[in-house]
């Protein structure tokens, strides 16, 4: 608990994204499934039989789509959280190089060739959004601070970390080392394996009025990530605060996930300094 109100003070806020628009995570998404649908049009143009010219043609125009898409999928990957990891990657990749593969094939033409190639493609973008997993979203603003606690007299292993959603009541929060494992945490279908660097203990969280009263509450560590349901929750005006360990170096960024009480979710990434 100590530890906790020490972590109000710290380092200017960070935000999130706004909520006005999909977060990157979802437009990445939104991408790889748009190029999988346009791969699945031109897989049905494609039936076993005699392909009518208007059949190729269509099959043409929506195997450049779906590159198109991937194309997009790979300039906003660098903004996501994890969409750029290498496994990931590789599989958007394959799917890149399939997709033009069959579209040299659909110009020959060989249009079986063709038909066998889009639907390895389609399982390339598959395999991408399976290791992917659930999207981030940012349906409203989350706010947080981070501070290194190591001159704190018996919390020298512990890091301090402050967060809050202004306007907005807060049923749940997800905290751990920013990647896909953290992106996952509490999510229906989402991956479950813990970060490369996992949260190994953690105080009690508070929940901090303006008027400097507060209530606390536990929560607990599920594969590596914090994973606190707030009850009661968090209200509009409160401040989230806790500390764990391990006490992570200056740089690493930390993925803080909010579920609203009306089930809208949006998150931040903080750095540590």
């Amino acid at each position: 608990m100590i530890c906790a109100i020490l972590a109000l003070a710290g380092v200017p806020f960070a935000g999130a994204m706004s909520a006005e628009r999909l977060s990157p995570d979802q437009q990445w998404v939104f991408e790889l499934r748009s190029s999988r649908a346009s791969n699945q049009v031109a897989f049905t143009q494609l039936k076993p039989g005699k392909i009518s010219p208007e059949e190729a043609s269509k099959a043409k125009l929506e195997v450049s789509g779906a590159i198109a898409h991937l194309k997009k999928a790979v300039q906003v990957a660098p903004k996501t959280i994890g969409a750029s990891d290498p496994e990931i990657a590789a599989s958007v990749g394959e799917a890149q190089t399939l997709s033009a593969q069959a579209s040299k094939y659909l110009s020959s033409p060989n249009y079986v060739t063709a038909r066998k190639t889009i639907d390895l493609a389609m399982d390339a973008a598959d395999e991408a959004l399976g290791k992917f997993g659930v999207p981030l979203a940012s349906d409203f603003r989350v706010v947080g601070t981070f501070r290194d606690l190591g001159k704190v007299q018996s919390w020298e292993s512990y890091v301090g970390l402050t967060a809050k959603a202004p306007g907005v009541a807060i049923a749940k929060i997800a905290i751990g080392i920013a990647g896909r494992e953290t992106a996952n945490a509490s999510e229906p279908g989402g991956l479950r394996r813990a970060p490369s660097l996992p949260i190994t203990n953690l105080a009690i969280y508070t929940l901090q009025q303006p008027s400097g009263e507060y209530s606390s509450g536990w929560g607990k560590i599920v594969n590596g990530v914090i994973v606190c349901s707030l009850n009661p929750v968090m209200a509009k005006d409160e401040t989230f605060a806790i500390s764990f360990q391990p006490r992570v170096p200056p740089g690493t960024k930390v993925l803080v996930k909010m579920w609203s009480a009306d089930r809208k979710r949006s998150y931040a990434i903080i750095t540590t300094k």
